[in-house]
């Protein structure tokens, strides 16, 4: 049994020797994760998928099975419990209940009209981006400037939230996702409290544009199980916060995989049809979301050869089979031309994310625009001072990247 940090700088900026290793060790692999113990991770797609359909035997609450949830130890991942509207832990009915809710009010919402606003969101983050302090002239922050604000802002606007409102729930987003120095957690908790509240007397409101998100969201679900006020607040909050960390996320790590491969960012500058297609391999190859929820054993059965007794702890490990090579010839290998590209980052079956679409939408038009504004964009030369990672357990999240935008005749 290898023990190994996930939340390690060195992992979370090039993880795809350690992906490639834990491959080989069968479709179910024993680690010990440092703050969590003994673990097990599914690798393969087969055995994720069954793991997701097998709530007969996991459950993603702990305390079914005697346990204390090991989220708030593993590095910063949020605790959500199984009722507070987070599609990650729910299950059964209540899963089902929740994710019909979504799916209708996205259908429903904006979301195919917003692609002229994203874009003219992203311009006017690129134009405003002010110098990174204690580095070069010409060096900006592409997390707090860029990939942090404009999920963020999108969502917002998607979801209703007045423009007059913007700022301070801007910041109070950013307290939760990005909580740093002594008092982030303390910060992020008063946070969270806040935009909870918020929230629910946004939904309370008569005003909202019925083309929102918050509008379509109390518009109860053709179900016998009607979703009260605190639950659509807690729905809400959920995706305001899963729509801004993930898509921050893909936004940043999209960006650095293609600093990283020059040759692959002058393919994409030269046709930006393929846009979709590279967002895709972003997908497969940086994996913003890395693993599943945890999930524990109900009782003693056999999985995949393994014995789980009651209360053992399960993740479904999604990086790792993004670089399996049995679906993917070459999966070290970043190459945005690459077809078909199969991954598993925004899960699968009922657990495949709601928001998935959005999410593309938003770091198609991203990585367009900056690169189309910043055509000269490069690393930083000091690598170690500029990328740093929020050691958050089950994510590559970055809390800053730093990059330059003074010109080199040696670009590509």
């Amino acid at each position: 049994m290898s023990e190994i940090d996930f939340t390690d700088s060195q992992y979370l900026r090039s993880p795809h020797k350690t992906l490639s290793s834990l491959l080989k060790n069968g479709p179910l692999v024993s680690v010990k994760i440092p703050k969590i113990g003994k673990a097990l991770l599914a690798t393969s797609n087969e055995a994720i998928i069954d793991l997701l359909k097998s709530p007969h035997r996991f459950t993603t609450d702990a305390t079914q099975v005697g346990k204390s949830p090991i989220c708030a130890k593993a590095g910063g991942m949020p605790d959500w419990k199984p009722s507070n509207g987070s599609l990650f832990l729910a299950e059964g009915n209540q899963h089902r209940t929740i994710r019909h809710q979504l799916d209708m009010a996205l259908r429903k919402s904006g979301i195919k009209t917003l692609r002229p606003n994203i874009a003219a969101l992203a311009d006017t983050l690129i134009s405003n981006a002010i110098p990174a302090k204690g580095f070069p002239t010409g060096h900006i922050d592409l997390v707090s400037q860029f990939s942090r604000p404009l999920p963020a802002l999108v969502m917002m606007e998607l979801m209703g939230i007045p423009k007059t409102d913007a700022p301070d729930i801007l910041k109070l987003t950013t307290q939760i996702s990005y909580p740093e120095g002594p008092l982030g957690g303390i910060n992020q908790q008063s946070a969270g409290k806040k935009l909870f509240a918020y929230l629910k007397d946004l939904l309370a409101s008569d005003e909202l544009p019925q083309d929102s998100l918050c509008f379509q969201l109390k518009q109860q679900p053709d179900t016998t199980a009607e979703i009260n006020p605190d639950e659509l607040a807690h729905l809400a909050y959920f995706l305001l916060q899963a729509g801004h960390s993930t898509t921050s996320n893909l936004i940043a790590l999209g960006c650095m995989s293609l600093l990283d491969h020059p040759t692959q960012l002058k393919t994409l500058t030269q046709d930006w049809t393929k846009a979709p297609n590279a967002v895709e391999e972003i997908l497969r190859y940086a994996a913003p979301t890395q693993m599943t929820a945890p999930r524990y054993a109900k009782e003693t059965f056999t999985f995949y050869d393994h014995t789980f007794k009651r209360g053992d702890i399960v993740f479904g490990f999604l990086a790792a089979t993004n670089m399996d090579s049995s679906s993917t010839p070459n999966p070290d290998i970043f190459d945005i031309s690459r077809s078909p590209i199969r991954h598993i980052s925004f899960g699968a079956g009922a657990h495949f994310c709601g928001g998935a679409q959005l999410a593309h939408l938003i770091a198609e038009i991203a990585l367009q625009r900056l690169f189309t504004h910043r055509p000269e964009l490069q690393h930083a030369s000091n690598l170690t001072k500029s990328i740093i990672w929020l050691p958050r357990f089950g994510s590559r999240h970055l809390s800053r990247f730093i990059v330059n935008t003074t010109p080199s005749p040696a670009r590509f």
